[in-house]
């Protein structure tokens, strides 16, 4: 199969595991969705894996189906997870640049990085990180700070963390799953 820029999407609930695929389409600049699948949900139970070798055969066959109908690699997998064991909170980090200068994507990158620190409760991780909105310079309201110019750059984020052995038994059932 050739490399591409499909998309796909994976959803695991409790009762059933779904894959969708897409690939972005210039002519109307939207995503076209391209296949999808579902399976019983098996070796899961409340988003945590209870048979690893079960839920790693029912994600693979949701994978498996759409890159071989989409007749093309996966190259982005999006994880919808659930459980009782994750958690979210809000925290905003920032980067003094000292000086006036142009914003760039290495800034914000920095600037998200530095509102990861926070304390975890012990044996959880950090799942995900996404930007709610940007400053510049204390002025709030930028959407996409790169580019603009600025000496103080800061993020309100959104993160989700979640037990440790619960994503890592997550991510050992399928080696495409990058949480």
């Amino acid at each position: 199969m050739s490399k591409t820029n499909l998309i796909a999407a994976l959803d695991i609930g409790s009762r059933k595991i779904t894959a969708i695929a897409a690939a972005y389409d210039p002519e109307t600049n939207s995503l076209k969705v391209i296949t999808g699948k579902s399976v019983p949900c098996k070796g899961l139970k409340k988003g945590m894996v209870s048979d690893i070798r079960e839920a790693s055969s029912s994600i693979a066959e949701v994978i498996n189906y759409i890159e071989e109908k989409a007749e093309q690699d996966i190259n982005a997998l999006y994880v919808a997870l659930r459980g009782e064991h994750l958690e979210t909170l809000t925290n905003s980090g920032s980067l003094n640049m000292g000086r006036m200068r142009e914003i760039t994507a290495a800034d914000i990158e920095q600037a998200i990085n530095n509102a990861r620190s926070v304390p975890l409760k012990a044996n959880y991780e950090i799942v995900s990180v996404v930007p709610q909105g940007f400053s510049i310079d204390r002025q709030d309201g930028v959407d996409n700070p790169e580019g603009m110019e600025g000496s103080l750059l800061e993020v309100d984020v959104h993160i989700t963390t979640g037990l440790s052995s619960c994503v890592n038994n997550l991510k050992k059932t399928k080696k495409v799953i990058a949480l």
